[in-house]
């Protein structure tokens, strides 16, 4: 048996693992042959790992700037209703966040949906 690795940004991201029935047919030209095979495997490996990168990456940045619209609506509640700045009204999300056990974003969904908060 052989196994290279197949490197995507300094990484191994896989290997090419190839299997011999004989003994015999793993001298240094079968290696050779392996190790070129391997060498064109890393190409379409690393573009599959770099595109699902993007799409992660994508995928995560989508809901942050979802989690902010939601955030910023509620800050902006906040500051209407009691007179607070940006910060003070975010400090108040946080907080209530941290006391109720519930994610931020959440908490600004029910107030920005609701108009209520989570009880303190």
């Amino acid at each position: 048996m052989f196994s290279y690795p197949l490197p995507v940004q300094e990484k191994v991201s896989g290997a090419l693992n190839v299997y011999a029935r004989q003994l015999a047919v793993t001298g240094l030209r079968t290696r050779q042959l392996v190790s070129r095979l391997a060498s064109y495997a890393v190409g379409p490996v690393s573009n599959m790992y770099l595109y699902e990168s993007a799409v992660e990456r994508a995928e995560h940045l989508q809901a942050a700037l979802e989690s902010r619209a939601v955030i910023d609506q509620a800050k902006g509640i906040l500051m209407e209703r009691h007179k607070l700045t940006a910060d003070q009204a975010f400090q108040v999300l946080a907080r209530l966040s941290m006391v109720s056990n519930t994610k931020l974003r959440d908490v600004a969904e029910r107030l920005a949906l609701t108009g209520e908060l989570p009880r303190s």
